[in-house]
């Protein structure tokens, strides 16, 4: 027990759901290093869950499947690639990474994408001009600047 103004061990509670739920899974790896699969599984069944009634089309008779927009096989080789990804993300728990270098990690996936687009698939990246002088922001053509507040 905590003397009288002594700080708590526990951090406050966060009103942020996506900081509470890292706060969630660094707790439940570090206790449990290898429970990333598990998490993976439960996430990926989670969502499936709740995106199974969109799925189908209810009729006089019996519910059926919507007519898909994409292909299965390509469709599956996507959903098996993000699970393995995931996966993979998961487990790099049970090397005792601290959270916060495992979020910079993750986040660097962007950068990867460029590279192997620029690599295997002769993509080419051109950079934004950099903004004139009296632009304050940069506007497409297709949208119009906001004008500023007659209140302000």
């Amino acid at each position: 027990m905590a003397a009288a103004g002594a700080p708590d061990s526990q951090p406050a509670p966060s009103s942020d759901p996506s900081r509470s739920n890292a706060i969630t899974t660094e707790r439940l790896t570090s206790e449990n290093p290898r429970s990333g699969i598990l998490i993976t599984f439960l996430q990926f069944l989670v969502v499936s869950l709740y995106a199974l009634p969109a799925q189908f089309v209810f009729s006089a008779r019996l519910p059926r499947l919507r007519k898909r927009r994409v292909p299965l096989l390509p469709y599956f080789a996507q959903v098996a690639l993000f699970f393995a990804l995931s996966v993979l993300n998961n487990a790099a728990f049970a090397y005792d990474i601290p959270m916060s270098v495992h979020i910079v990690f993750r986040s660097g996936g962007m950068i990867v994408n460029l590279l192997l687009g620029w690599l295997f698939v002769n993509k080419r990246y051109v950079p934004l001009p950099p903004p004139r002088r009296n632009d304050s922001t940069i506007a497409s053509p297709d949208i119009p600047p906001i004008k500023s507040s007659p209140y302000s």
